[in-house]
């Protein structure tokens, strides 16, 4: 139950870590399993009522998203439905990410 307790403890701190180099405004890119990388800016960084655990708020480039910025009735912040994502912040880079076009190809 001890080392169960600690690796949970040592998660927590984990993702504090990472949730602290996010914030509200930032150009990020999302990585999900088994799907493309997801850019967009990053509205919302915190606790959820849908679930323990620090949450990041993604407004996709793109409506690749799951949402409108609300997830159980509760609204973290505002986008068109479809463009908005809540994920973990280990799933978050943040960076330089401009939006792209993806009906602009130059390989073309």
């Amino acid at each position: 139950m001890a080392r169960l307790a600690a690796e949970k403890e040592r998660r927590h701190k984990e993702e504090e870590q990472r949730a602290a180099g996010i914030s509200v405004g930032d150009r990020c890119q999302v990585a999900r399993p088994a799907q493309l990388p997801a850019r967009g800016t990053v509205r919302f960084c915190g606790p959820t009522e849908f679930s323990a655990g620090i949450w990041v708020g993604v407004q996709c480039d793109e409506p690749v998203g799951k949402n409108n910025g609300s997830v159980g009735g509760k609204q973290y912040f505002e986008c068109a439905d479809k463009y908005g994502l809540m994920v973990r912040p280990a799933a978050v880079t943040v960076g330089h990410f401009p939006e792209q076009d993806l009906l602009d190809d130059d390989e073309m």
